[in-house]
């Protein structure tokens, strides 16, 4: 017992040592914003009563940030102790990672200051780490009985090298040995295993764990153990550019007319996803498209491999037509975001839609084969696809296959979901909409239960495929 009650106290520590940059992220971001603004300034809303009372709490500590700067550094280790306890009694893991989709949504809206929300995101991404009780894991998930899926730190030693920097900035009362290229910040790496000349290196390698790391946080809002194979592992790192074949190197203006198409789109993906094996696609080699539903919203998941079998991840909201990926918001997005987008979604569009000729010939940059040995055989310059699914064999139980997934084979039948009643997290209250609608159907929902809307989708089936 005090061997775990000692391991908790040095989590703990570790956790208030890594709060101390939050503070001054913080700080920075809401540098040239006045207070007054930020109390005016829209914040971000839910229906959920679970999900507003997260956005309240956290929409205080931003405010005190800058009306009581002491108070909030001082404040915010025990805060953060507090929410993690709060969220984990009753059991609204999905509300916090909802809050971090609400914020990222609303970014991409530019739906108030963008200083403000980065500075928003700022503290949501520290909690992460406090819900898993540990910088050593990151959360990524939840599993079917509502407990985080946490997965190893993205690197090695990085917790131990960030303390030992620290330590030796605080004892030369200076922060120029850890931003200004003083070799005891070198020395630190190698001490721990890496092998860098420099600290430009050491740096790169910091935000390639910070970069990734806030990747998995906020994929967790989408993952479970259905769709853990998302996860991108071993990691592509962030400050790797990739080298996206020409093609898909697009204007804005296509981009748009690609997600209006995917607007129309006449039906869902298999449940098991797609695979799309490419060719002639510069570093790009394959790409794993799988759907979820949040909030009776179809989110697209991604995972992309490259040519060194690192991989990335990411997801496209239909409804709000928002694409993340983690080079989105870098300084290279023109060579990596945006080719990552359109290789994405064109696929996505040439999997769901129905195109004309004219439409095919604007927005379709890659040829389709329906056989792998023409893939691998192709010599050409011209990006080529190939789809595959995999199947539960038919004759044999339990096998899996991988067959070429060909459109124009597969029927589409519309699955009609009835609403269902679903056990609400402990502490948790039925929302007014959900009330309503049930009330409306006749349905006396009991205690600690809220009513599920049905819906319609369309999925493809064939003789041997089955959901």
């Amino acid at each position: 017992m005090k061997a775990k009650k000692s391991e908790k106290s040095k989590n703990n520590n570790i956790l208030k040592h890594f709060t101390i940059a939050t503070v001054d992220a913080v700080g920075d971001a809401l540098l040239n914003i006045t207070t007054e603004d930020l109390i005016n300034s829209i914040y971000l809303k839910s229906d959920d009563t679970d999900v507003q009372y997260l956005i309240r709490e956290y929409e205080k500590q931003l405010i005190l940030s800058k009306i009581d700067p002491d108070r909030f550094a001082k404040g915010l280790h025990q805060f953060f102790m507090t929410m993690a306890d709060y969220i984990k009694s009753n059991k609204i893991y999905k509300k916090f990672f909802k809050l971090d989709y609400i914020q990222y949504v609303a970014m991409c809206k530019h739906n108030t200051n963008d200083n403000i929300l980065v500075g928003y995101k700022d503290i949501i991404v520290q909690q992460y780490a406090y819900l898993a009780g540990t910088t050593k894991k990151v959360v990524c998930g939840l599993d079917k009985n509502d407990k985080l899926l946490t997965v190893d730190e993205v690197g090695k030693w990085l917790t131990e090298i960030n303390i030992d920097i620290y330590s030796v900035a605080k004892e030369s009362k200076s922060l120029k040995v850890q931003l200004g290229g003083d070799a005891m910040v070198i020395k630190i790496f190698k001490k721990h295993g890496y092998k860098v000349r420099s600290l430009e290196e050491c740096l790169d390698i910091i935000a390639n764990d910070q970069v990734t790391t806030n990747m998995l946080d906020f994929m967790a809002y989408f993952i479970t153990e259905r769709t853990m194979q998302i996860l991108p592992r071993p990691y592509r790192k962030p400050t790797d550019l990739v080298n996206a074949n020409p093609a898909f190197l697009r204007t804005d203006y296509t981009q748009d007319l690609i997600k209006e198409k995917l607007t129309q789109r006449q039906i869902m993906l298999p449940p098991e996803g797609i695979t799309a094996k490419l060719k002639n696609c510069g570093e790009v080699t394959e790409i794993y498209l799988i759907e979820v539903i949040e909030d009776d919203t179809v989110i697209l998941l991604w995972k992309m491999r490259f040519s060194d079998n690192t991989f990335t991840s990411g997801c496209y909201d239909t409804e709000n037509e928002i694409f993340y990926d983690m080079y989105k918001e870098s300084l290279a997005s023109d060579y990596t975001h945006i080719p990552i987008e359109n290789i994405i979604l064109q696929n996505y569009m040439n999997i769901t839609c129905t195109l004309t000729k004219d439409e095919r010939q604007e927005l379709v940059w890659f040829k389709e084969v329906k056989d792998m040995v023409k893939l691998n055989e192709s010599n050409g310059l011209k990006p080529i696809v190939y789809y595959e699914i995999k199947e539960h064999n038919a004759k044999f139980k339990g096998e899996v296959v991988n067959r070429h997934f060909d459109r124009s084979k597969y029927v589409a039948e519309l699955m009609n979901i009835q609403p269902y009643l679903r056990r609400l997290p402990i502490g948790a209250n039925v929302g007014e909409e959900a009330a309503k609608v049930a009330k409306n159907l006749g349905i006396n929902l009991p205690k600690g239960y809220t009513l599920v809307r049905g819906f319609s989708k369309q999925v493809y089936k064939n003789g041997v495929y089955t959901q």
